[in-house]
């Protein structure tokens, strides 16, 4: 399998990458800053051949469409992309504390980034067998639990929800499997050290997610890391 995994040199993202390599797929390493990736040097050294660093800022379309030529320069397919990368943006909790700059750049990293990736690598991925996008989201995006988050992140991760219940119901017909899924509070720099899971241990479910069989018919498509049903 080649899968695209942005926000790959930290957190959530390095582990994924981790834990696709280790199972012998391919791995496209999407990565704001190539200067930056000094995490996935080890990764870099042992896998090798297996492992593709992508430079891509994904608030960015022109990024976006550059790191689709290198991509293409790589592989003539993907099979699955898993859109990671996030911006937390400031923790604001009252309107008048919202700074509208801030929001845009979270909205951009958030939702267009992951909208943008869709829209010009889809074509990558039409002749796979796998045909797999798993958007990374959260319960700050419930609309229906309203949890206490922040103004811009949990807006974000709302609109993200949408896109990809939108994006699964467009892409059924063409026997694509898409998935938002809430990966849990964790130990990165955004979830701090008091969070109860390791990356590691959620980006082992998140590969059971995306490689259980395309033919496991659900009525939803926004899950937790366990498969089951979040609230809309």
């Amino acid at each position: 399998m080649i899968v695209f995994i942005t926000g790959a040199n930290r957190g959530l993202g390095l582990s994924l990458c981790e834990i696709f390599l280790e199972r012998g797929h391919h791995v496209l390493a999407g990565v704001r800053n190539r200067n930056r990736a000094e995490r996935l040097q080890p990764l870099i050294t042992k896998y090798k051949e297996k492992l593709s660093i992508i430079p891509v800022d994904v608030s960015s379309e022109d990024s976006i469409l550059q790191a689709y030529s290198l991509i293409a320069s790589v592989t003539p397919k993907l099979d699955a992309i898993i859109n990671n990368a996030a911006r937390e943006g400031i923790r604001c909790k009252k309107i008048r504390e919202v700074d509208i700059a801030d929001f845009e750049e979270t909205w951009k990293t958030n939702v267009l980034g992951p909208m943008a990736i869709i829209k010009h690598l889809k074509p990558m991925m039409e002749s796979s067998p796998v045909k797999s996008i798993l958007n990374i989201s959260s319960e700050a995006g419930s609309i229906s639990e309203i949890p206490l988050k922040n103004y811009g992140y949990s807006i974000s991760k709302a609109a993200l929800n949408m896109f990809t219940r939108m994006l699964e119901r467009e892409l059924k017909p063409e026997n694509f499997k898409v998935l938002a899924v809430h990966p849990g509070w964790m130990k990165t720099e955004m979830g701090g050290e008091d969070a109860p899971y390791d990356p590691g241990e959620i980006a082992r479910h998140l590969y059971e997610r995306l490689t259980e069989s395309s033919g496991k018919e659900h009525d939803f498509n926004i899950v937790d890391h366990l498969g089951n049903r979040m609230a809309l």
